[in-house]
């Protein structure tokens, strides 16, 4: 059987738009200091003019004809030292050499035209020396001419002195020849010298013709006074600046993208943590203060973040169909990326759907859980865990909530991870295991101690809780190494504190695309439909208890008669 090749993967577009949306800053700032660079070098720079004159050639010398004029040949002669020499002398300047460095010479395609450019900072002194150097070439190719046809005529003239000789030598034999055969002899040679002599004078006019008749070219086009700089051109420079700053700037926001190990979206966290993603958690961008301990989920119950935490409940409620997933660790790898958050509004969701949950603060060093729900923490999990007091007496219940039960931390012992590890631990943890359908851990950060992953250890799954602004994809994976050396069972991961408005994380979000109508408003939370007050079995939201009646205990023993009312 022949497995089919693996098809390699097809870049997405929407994913390098997306890179070039959350960096265009970074883009328009590098675009904009390549476009401020360019453009301040080009302003320092001296205006440059320049003046071109268009000279056309034509063959000239003895036999010179189209097929034999080189125009690279031309050209280099233009450019040579020799011109530059006639230049300085018509110009009367110095011999300094200098003015081949502002000349420039072209040939225009399948033409015998030469343009003739020179620039100078001087508009008079570039047209002048363009001109110049166009007269100048003329002259020296006639000058070339001349002494071409100078040393033909020198060696014509040496033919015909040769020739005028012998023929005065025969002469003189045909004077003193005696017979008639030998002075026949003698007038034909005679006759042969004579035709020689016509043949090299007619040469020698010719040559002399030729030199008087070509010009060896022409300026077609002389060289006009330049009425504006040709260097620097603003706007060409800025033109191409402002295109090399958005290739560099694009190619930086990628390498960027590249370096950054931020998590992108829900896909990122999945790919890491390698287990599904439950829930992706919004922001709710109106809270100013982020330490606030409020539970959304009461507060906004008709907002994305709290529908956000029903669908939390409501994948957690199929894991926990597929197996037997009831006592779940929530976790995160470092702290402030709202695990305790998840837990207080998973529990609130949960109850509401109509099933028992109990709540516990395994965070024994920083907690928070009770805070959400304004109890005290007077007791808790570390009392029951030293024996200063029993279970039934440490739990509490919210008021106005139905279904949830809370075990808060208690004060914070000297000697936490070992109370985590004791034996005493496994025995509450089954005892409330037995009490509720629910039992949720919020336990503390993965890479500040190990308590977690001894709660972890204990748990039927947990739950890896990642912020979508400061949770890294190799913190995630970490965390998940950290989970799976303990043996701890993965269960899924939520990717909280998701802007759905920012760029950052379009890309990946396509099954969470709900419209965001929720802005929280300070009327809307339970102290100020209160009037203000906390109810007397309660607690305001900084933790401290509020004075009332004693707290009545809670008999887990009898979970459906006293636990939930």
């Amino acid at each position: 059987m022949q497995t089919e090749p693996a098809r390699p993967e097809v870049p997405d577009l929407r994913l390098y738009i997306s890179v070039l949306r959350r960096r265009k800053w970074s883009i328009a700032l590098v675009t904009l200091v390549v476009v401020g660079a360019a453009m301040a070098y080009t302003l320092r720079q001296t205006p440059l003019y320049t003046s071109e004159a268009r000279v056309l050639v034509a063959p000239i010398g003895p036999g010179a004809t189209l097929a034999s004029l080189n125009m690279s040949t031309e050209q280099a002669l233009v450019h040579s030292a020799a011109v530059a020499a006639v230049v300085e002398e018509d110009l009367g300047l110095s011999q300094s050499g200098g003015l081949l460095s502002g000349l420039g010479v072209s040939v225009e395609a399948n033409t015998q035209i030469l343009d003739i450019t020179y620039t100078s900072p001087i508009p008079p002194t570039a047209q002048r020396i363009a001109q110049a150097f166009a007269t100048a070439y003329l002259k020296f190719r006639q000058q070339q001419a001349v002494e071409q046809v100078q040393s033909q005529e020198a060696g014509i003239q040496a033919q015909i002195d040769s020739t005028q000789s012998e023929l005065a030598q025969v002469d003189a034999e045909i004077r003193q020849a005696k017979g008639p055969i030998k002075k026949s002899q003698l007038s034909a040679q005679h006759d042969s010298l004579i035709a020689q002599l016509g043949a090299l004078h007619q040469q020698l006019e010719s040559l002399q013709a030729t030199v008087a008749s070509q010009a060896g070219g022409q300026v077609v086009q002389p060289a006009p006074l330049p009425a504006s700089p040709s260097s620097p051109q603003k706007v060409r420079n800025g033109i191409l600046a402002l295109f090399v700053g958005l290739a560099l700037g694009t190619g930086v926001a990628f390498l960027r993208e590249r370096l950054d190990d931020r998590l992108r979206g829900s896909e990122d966290l999945e790919a890491s943590v390698q287990a599904p993603i439950l829930a992706v958690v919004p922001m709710a961008p109106d809270w100013k203060d982020r330490k606030l301990s409020e539970l959304v989920s009461i507060a906004a119950p008709k907002s994305s973040t709290s529908e956000a935490y029903r669908t939390l409940r409501t994948n957690l409620q199929f894991v926990e169909h597929s197996g037997d997933v009831r006592v779940i660790c929530v976790t995160s790898g470092a702290l402030g990326e709202g695990k305790t958050t998840t837990v207080a509004n998973l529990g609130v969701a949960l109850g509401q759907a109509g099933r028992k949950v109990i709540l516990v603060s395994c965070d024994l060093r920083r907690p928070r859980l009770h805070k959400f729900f304004g109890l005290g923490n007077e007791t808790g999990l570390s009392s029951v865990l030293s024996g200063s007091v029993d279970l039934a007496s440490a739990v509490q219940r919210p008021s106005e909530m139905d279904n949830i039960v809370v075990l808060a931390s208690g004060p914070i012992p000297p000697n936490p991870a070992e109370l985590l590890v004791s034996e005493r631990m496994r025995k509450v943890v089954e005892e409330l295991r037995e009490a509720t359908e629910f039992l949720i851990f919020d336990s503390p950060p993965l890479f500040a101690v190990a308590d977690a992953l001894s709660i972890a250890a204990m748990s039927d799954g947990s739950m890896l809780v990642a912020d979508a602004n400061s949770t890294t994809r190799t913190a995630a994976r970490h965390a998940r190494q950290q989970l799976d050396q303990v043996g701890a069972r993965v269960v899924g991961a939520v990717l909280n504190n998701f802007d759905p408005f920012a760029s950052r994380y379009s890309y990946g979000y396509d099954g969470y695309r709900y419209a965001y109508t929720y802005r929280y408003r300070e009327e809307d939370s339970p102290r100020k439909r209160r009037g203000g007050h906390e109810e007397s079995n309660g607690d305001s939201r900084n933790g401290r208890q509020a004075q009332g009646p004693e707290r009545p205990s809670v008999d887990l023993r009898r979970p459906d008669d006293s636990m939930w009312g």
